[in-house]
């Protein structure tokens, strides 16, 4: 799988807790099973269920990224990691020890599925841009 090098540096630090290194080499993140590419960039990460310790921040680099699916994963951070992601259409971070204001959001004029339940995350959903938006879900938050 071949995607840019700063896209495979940050799904290497993001992923680094399920990489296996065998015969000095690590296995190539731009492969692992939930990550797809398009035109050698990552353009969704559907990781639910795996076991993660990584950042929303290391995230930051994959700009072409529209589907971002890490509920259950262990995954932490602050929303504001996901502003310059101006392409994502999918959210989800339910359960996740996520942070932030719902306006760190309100440039993703794309977005159409934002799942924050069970998150610390705050804020007014009149902070939200975009018009395409057809489902949220804020349980528990």
């Amino acid at each position: 799988a071949n995607c840019s090098s700063s896209e495979r540096e940050a799904l290497q630090r993001f992923l680094r807790s399920q990489l296996v290194e065998s015969g000095g080499q690590m296995e190539d993140p731009c492969a692992f099973k939930g990550v797809e590419l398009w035109d050698g960039h990552v353009i969704s990460l559907d990781l639910t269920g795996v076991a993660l310790d990584g950042q929303l921040q290391e995230l930051q680099s994959l700009v072409k990224l529209q589907r971002l699916q890490l509920q259950d994963t262990g995954v932490r951070g602050d929303l504001s990691a996901l502003t310059g992601l101006q392409e994502l259409t999918k959210v989800n971070l339910d359960g996740l020890e996520v942070t932030g204001e719902l306006s760190d959001l309100e440039g993703l004029r794309q977005l159409e599925v934002l799942d924050l339940g069970g998150t610390q995350v705050t804020g007014e959903l009149s902070d939200l841009e975009s018009d395409k938006l057809y489902r949220l879900s804020l349980y528990d938050t």
